[in-house]
């Protein structure tokens, strides 16, 4: 999920911070800084990857969403999940009995 890749974006640009501040102060070398830097990429890529799948999954849910254009009372649906409605065959997906 985003909220997983979001956790470890920040923890892995904590470490590059750390990273940088302890390469600075001469603690460190530049090799650690790399690695810290590929993990923030490769963080980074994962987060936006994420938030991606996040918003095609929302995406499909709001295309996939049935929504009346008026209140009423739902009295049957003649079919099933997944069913494949064709219009010109004369059959109603949902059957509305009264209007409210």
């Amino acid at each position: 999920s985003s909220t997983l890749a979001k956790l470890m974006l920040d923890f892995s640009e904590v470490r590059l911070k750390q990273a940088q501040e302890l390469f600075d102060a001469l603690s460190t070398s530049g090799e650690e800084v790399e690695k810290a830097e590929i993990e923030y990429a490769k963080a980074l890529s994962g987060y936006q990857n994420a938030k991606s799948q996040d918003e095609i999954a929302t995406w499909r849910l709001q295309q996939a969403t049935l929504k009346a254009p008026f209140l009423g009372i739902v009295s049957a649906v003649p079919g099933y999940p997944g069913i494949v409605i064709n219009t010109s065959a004369g059959n109603q997906a949902v059957v509305v009995v009264k209007k409210q």
